[in-house]
């Protein structure tokens, strides 16, 4: 359900007044340009990560409605790829900033 394309997609296919409810993982602030290129975490699905207000959008924009999280959950990045791919300084900065990624769960309804 990550591609906006998909999105409005399978829309016109969901029935009216149907609902769903997805477990994904989002982005919560601005990942670092080298986490996102990493094999690593695309493999984890970091890179392609959307930020959350984002997806939700997306999903709206696709026709569905009353979309909202129902149960949000930090997802802490492993020190190994961090290390592997961000300086020290880098690393402390994307530490500080609050930045990360999280699983959602989202639930909507098809307009």
């Amino acid at each position: 359900a990550r591609q906006g394309k998909g999105l409005r997609r399978d829309a016109p296919g969901a029935a009216s007044g149907g609902h769903f409810c997805v477990s994904d993982i989002v982005a919560a602030g601005d990942l670092p340009d080298a986490v996102r290129r990493s094999a690593e975490a695309y493999a984890g699905c970091v890179a392609g990560a959307w930020p959350e207000e984002a997806y939700l959008d997306a999903l709206r924009e696709a026709g569905f409605r009353d979309v909202h999280v129902v149960r949000r959950r930090p997802i802490s990045l492993p020190e190994r790829l961090l290390t592997t791919v961000l300086d020290d300084d880098e690393r402390a900065a994307f530490r500080a900033s609050g930045a990360g990624i999280r699983s959602v769960t989202i639930y909507g309804e098809k307009a």
